[in-house]
């Protein structure tokens, strides 16, 4: 990993190489996914790379802001199913 400083932003450099179960997780277009497997088989990284990857996705809105997503993590998963299900 390597920081480059621009101006007043820094940017971290990532480097991810997938492994064959990772990637396939990321190809995954399921609205829900998840990862499992035995210690030290990358779960935590694979999550970790997903959150940032769908973080860029996160559409901005007409005020340069990214969408306020707090009040999701004060909903239990069967609310959550039903907010999913009626979009």
């Amino acid at each position: 990993m390597g920081r480059i400083q621009h101006g007043s932003i820094c940017v971290q450099q990532i480097t991810y190489s997938p492994l064959p179960s990772q990637q396939k997780f990321h190809q995954s277009d399921a609205r829900f996914k998840g990862f499992s497997g035995p210690v030290g088989s990358g779960k935590s990284q694979a999550l970790c790379q997903e959150a940032i990857r769908l973080s860029y996705l996160n559409p901005k809105d007409r005020a340069d802001r990214r969408a306020d997503l707090s009040d999701a993590s004060r909903c239990d998963a069967n609310q959550l199913i039903q907010r999913a299900r009626s979009e």
